[in-house]
């Protein structure tokens, strides 16, 4: 039996390249990551523990890693009709964007992939609505619902602002 020493090495700034990630002098191909485990260290201080095919093991702070978590690894083509929904401001106009793909991400996460990008090129903490080719929408951000129609959701999230008083804060404990 071999006992392994990790070495951690604190990344404190990812820089995005084709295929790997650097910090300085440090760059490692991401097809060289093994695994990401996000940890808690505080009451809201998050990290990830990234492990690399050699053993060696990078922790990385939060929000330096989340291009790294959202970068696709596998990617589907979604269905004719599929959308990400976008709302007007004022009035719920809704801006559909063509979903072409879905992408499984680092993060295990599936994320809708249009011609500007993962997630529309949103970040991560952007509400996220989709629009199936049945007509469902659903939405990856606030409670994860889903809704028999767009104009359901609309009447949904209405209510959720004559509750709680904003259009784009999502609830406790939401993921995003």
């Amino acid at each position: 039996m071999t006992l392994r020493t990790t070495k951690e090495v604190h990344i404190n700034s990812f820089h995005q390249f084709e295929n790997s990630f650097h910090q300085f002098e440090h760059q490692v191909a991401t097809s060289a990551i093994v695994s990401m485990r996000r940890f808690k260290r505080g009451e809201k201080d998050w990290a990830y523990k990234i492990t690399l095919t050699t053993g060696d093991t990078f922790i990385a702070e939060s929000p330096d890693v989340s291009i790294l978590c959202e970068r696709p690894i596998q990617i589907m083509p979604a269905p004719a009709g599929t959308s990400v929904c976008h709302f007007g401001p004022d009035d719920w106009t809704v801006y559909r964007r063509p979903v072409i793909a879905w992408a499984i991400c680092a993060d295990g996460e599936v994320r809708p992939v249009t011609p500007a990008g993962v997630n529309d090129s949103d970040d991560s903490s952007t509400q996220v609505v989709v629009e199936m080719p049945d007509g469902r929408c659903c939405e990856r951000c606030w409670d994860g619902g889903c809704y028999a129609s767009v104009d359901e959701y609309v009447v949904d999230r209405k209510a959720w602002i004559a509750k709680w008083g904003s259009k784009h804060a999502a609830p406790e404990g939401a993921p995003c």
